[in-house]
């Protein structure tokens, strides 16, 4: 029954960001940065887990237009 539920609670959080144009984990990523900003790639990577290089991808889906990063202004 947890589990259910638990999977309930990630589809409905994952539809909720799509909303905004974001996934899950980069949602995660921006709540890392905003409780510790500055922070290199290689340290956040660590904290969460993940390989530089799948970081990398996120941060470069973060900054392309509509996604509210750094694209969107150009």
């Amino acid at each position: 029954m947890l589990t259910q539920l638990g999977t309930h609670c990630a589809s409905k959080f994952a539809e909720r960001v799509q909303a905004i144009g974001l996934t899950p984990p980069q949602v995660g990523i921006l709540g890392l940065i905003a409780r510790a900003p500055g922070q290199s790639q290689q340290s956040v990577a660590t904290t969460l887990g993940l390989l530089p290089s799948r970081l990398v991808a996120f941060v470069d889906d973060l900054e392309r237009p509509g996604t509210g990063g750094a694209g969107a202004q150009q």
